[in-house]
């Protein structure tokens, strides 16, 4: 479980020369977090199919969970982009880079068994949810 969650939170941490841009992989996850947890997801039980149902499993609890905060995320993050002073093009292509490095790091530990069960059953508890990173809903929702 620890395990998971540390890879978890390297993987969210910004890398320091988006940062100084604004752009981090944190921000590109939550401009869409849906998606690429469902990538992180197919990514295990791609390579470690008796992982398949659990990670279905997973999936399905933690968009149900997050439902709201998946389209808060990417709201949120919409605005903060907006912020920014780099072209929508320019944004859109580092946002792009940074999800494809992610994805291409988390194809490399999903390589571990241990590392995508622990990933997966994250996925079920609510210390893998979004409004985690998120800021609280002011005004009660």
């Amino acid at each position: 479980m620890r395990v998971a969650t540390s890879l978890l939170v390297l993987v969210l941490s910004p890398l320091p020369a988006a940062a100084a841009e604004g752009l981090t992989l944190r921000t590109a996850y939550l401009s869409d977090p849906a998606r690429l947890t469902e990538a992180m997801v197919k990514a295990c039980a791609s390579r470690h199919p008796e992982l398949a149902a659990q990670g279905a499993s997973a999936l399905q609890s933690w968009r149900k969970r997050n439902a709201a905060d998946i389209r808060r995320a990417a709201e949120l993050t919409e605005q903060e982009l907006g912020k920014l002073p780099q072209s929508r093009e320019e944004i859109d292509r580092t946002l792009a880079q940074l999800k494809e490095e992610h994805l291409e790091s988390w194809e490399r530990i999903a390589a571990f068994p241990t590392a995508c069960s622990d990933y997966l059953g994250s996925l079920e508890r609510p210390d893998s949810d979004l409004a985690r990173l998120l800021p609280p809903v002011r005004g009660g929702g």
